[in-house]
């Protein structure tokens, strides 16, 4: 996915490639790329020489979709900047079986950083406590409700001492909100870190994926979604990606 535009310009100093990309038909194999792109180097200072219609910073899932959109047109040009250099004929990058050689191998770059500064602001506004608290809730009823209650015992996270159901409706909501509180944390898959929405409530990019205070610069990934979707993300930055392309080609 597209990372943030500063840690990609700042990993792209140190290991970067650069792939002028005109796709017409959509990408789906490294064969694929390799056969659609105009020109790769592993040298950027080389299309600094050059000009594109679009700049995108940063590969990936959303990238490539984006470059491959806005490329449909035969006239437009697209600069994707990613990190590293081009491996994509290594057989420790595409072949399963061999991933393992890749480390402790030019591909392993131990790259460090010092620790970013996050607000993670979970449960600032009350209805992602209300809608975690609904949802653990819901598992309740399920392993309440057969065949799942055929199967199960007793219940321990998180428990009828943590979570009182006396009436036998699930527990109260005032109850869950205070478990969900004192116990949820991130774990993986996040959202919301560049979220879409009004700047004055900490928002990060407009409707139309334009980071505010800038010109022409858009943040395509997930972190642009204000709340979680689902518990696997992939589909949906591919859709994000497709939306931001139309919106780009529209001149929106």
């Amino acid at each position: 996915m597209l990372l943030t535009v500063l840690k990609a310009i700042l990993l792209s100093f140190s290991f970067l490639s650069a792939s002028a990309l005109p796709i017409k038909d959509g990408v789906s194999t490294n064969s694929t790329i390799r056969k659609k792109a105009s020109g790769v180097t592993s040298y950027p200072w080389d299309a600094a020489y050059q000009t594109y219609g679009h700049v995108i910073v940063g590969g990936g899932l959303t990238g490539i979709t984006v470059a491959s959109r806005l490329t449909e047109d035969p006239s437009t040009t697209a600069l994707v900047i990613v990190a590293g250099s081009d491996s994509r004929e290594d057989r420790r990058v595409y072949n399963f079986y061999k991933y393992g050689k890749a480390f402790k191998s030019e591909f392993d770059w131990q790259y460090q950083r010092d620790a970013g500064k996050i607000m993670l602001a979970c449960f600032a506004i009350d209805v992602d406590a209300t809608t975690q608290a609904a949802s653990t809730k819901l598992v309740r009823q399920i392993y309440k409700t057969p065949p799942l209650s055929w199967l199960t015992t007793r219940e321990t996270i998180p428990s009828f001492g943590a979570v009182p159901d006396p009436n036998n409706d699930g527990g109260s909501d005032a109850d869950w909100k205070q478990w969900v509180k004192g116990i949820f944390g991130p774990v993986a898959h996040p959202v919301g870190t560049c979220a879409m929405m009004r700047q004055e409530l900490g928002g990060v990019v407009d409707g139309r994926l334009r980071i505010y205070g800038t010109r022409n610069v858009r943040l395509i990934d997930a972190g642009t979604m204000p709340t979680q979707v689902s518990a696997h993300l992939s589909s949906t930055p591919y859709g994000i990606a497709e939306k931001a392309a139309d919106k780009i080609k529209s001149g929106q």
